[in-house]
């Protein structure tokens, strides 16, 4: 038997084991979380819309600089270069995305209750037309440069609309793996989706509306929100298990990840400054730095406002957009947008 002295002795040891054990994992594993940095992004206005209801996605249509806000049962629009309420387009059921095609002089709207596409006139903001969608409930919606199509993806189907965005006719559906949560496109010939259920991703070809090939993506569990890098080719995905993710947009590897809060629904990327942005339910928006097209780092968690779960980024002034409740006065909630940026 061990005299007592030894056990002591050995039991130090495993408690030196693993202090060196930790500090190791801490200093080389996850560096970034030790040595963060500012990002230099604060709120420097609100915009206050009104109301108490439900939002979705926010859109930038670049050509005018204004910022069109999904509200429930309308769509506000935004003059940025004031920060000033430009329009409504009313008479929707349920808002979730808006997307644009700049050369058609024409805007998209996922209207999810009506299971419809509400196509409208970018220049005075009156509804064209209005076409279902074939699947339920269209929620994320994108214009692909490529093909002159739209694509409205239906997440209580396995299926996504496609739609000319010319001639505003219904051209056909793809069919998918599971439902889709949200996509992007690279504008080369290929559209990539969320599957949220499955945990992939489908790579569609956006001529033939074929799925080419569908990804699996550990460690992200139920992911939702996607943003992409054209120039490296690089996926970033938001999951709902807390999980930031970079992804090969050639092979489907995963090639890094970081932990985020919970909720997200929405990132963006901004290819000059090289940042990423995932947006949270919690309040707090994620930030992280593309050092390489292989090598990214943790900067901060801003806090936002509750539920900001989506945002836009303006690429132009950097300024990022978010929809959430700036205020409440008494037992009321006053909608509206917290504005970030950089002084």
């Amino acid at each position: 038997m061990k005299n007592k002295s030894k056990l002591n002795g050995e039991k130090m040891k495993r408690v030196n084991f693993y202090f060196i054990f930790i500090v190791l994992n801490l200093l080389f594993i996850q560096p970034s979380y030790l040595f963060s940095q500012s990002s230099g992004y604060r709120i420097i206005d609100k915009i206050k819309i009104g109301g108490e209801a439900d939002w979705d996605y926010l859109s930038i249509y670049k050509p005018e600089h204004q910022l069109f806000v999904s509200h429930d049962t309308e769509v506000d629009v935004i003059d940025l270069s004031n920060n000033t309420l430009a329009g409504k387009i009313t008479g929707l059921k349920g808002v979730h995305g808006i997307a644009f095609a700049p050369e058609y002089g024409k805007g998209f709207i996922s209207d999810g209750k009506q299971n419809s596409v509400v196509i409208f006139n970018l220049k005075n903001l009156k509804v064209i037309k209005k076409i279902q969608t074939i699947g339920k409930d269209p929620d994320a919606i994108l214009y692909d440069a490529y093909t002159k199509r739209i694509f409205a993806f239906n997440g209580h189907s396995t299926t996504a609309t496609a739609i000319d965005a010319k001639t505003n006719k219904l051209v056909g559906e793809v069919q998918l793996s599971g439902s889709p949560e949200f996509g992007v496109s690279d504008f080369k010939g290929r559209i990539f989706v969320n599957i949220e259920k499955k945990n992939e991703i489908n790579v569609i070809n956006p001529k033939t509306l074929k799925v080419t090939n569908t990804w699996l993506i550990p460690p992200c569990e139920s992911p939702s929100a996607m943003a992409i890098d054209r120039e490296n080719n690089r996926l970033f995905i938001g999951a709902r298990n807390q999980i930031f993710a970079v992804v090969d947009a050639n092979s489907g590897k995963v090639i890094a990840h970081f932990p985020i809060g919970p909720g997200v629904d929405a990132c963006s990327y901004d290819p000059q400054a090289h940042l990423i942005f995932c947006s949270n339910k919690d309040a707090t928006m994620s930030i992280f730095k593309q050092n390489s097209h292989n090598h990214y780092s943790f900067v901060e968690n801003l806090k936002t406002g509750p539920k900001a779960k989506t945002m836009a980024l303006d690429e132009v002034t950097h300024k990022i957009y978010t929809s959430t409740i700036i205020d409440s006065p008494g037992k009321g909630q006053v909608f509206g947008v917290i504005v970030f940026g950089k002084k």
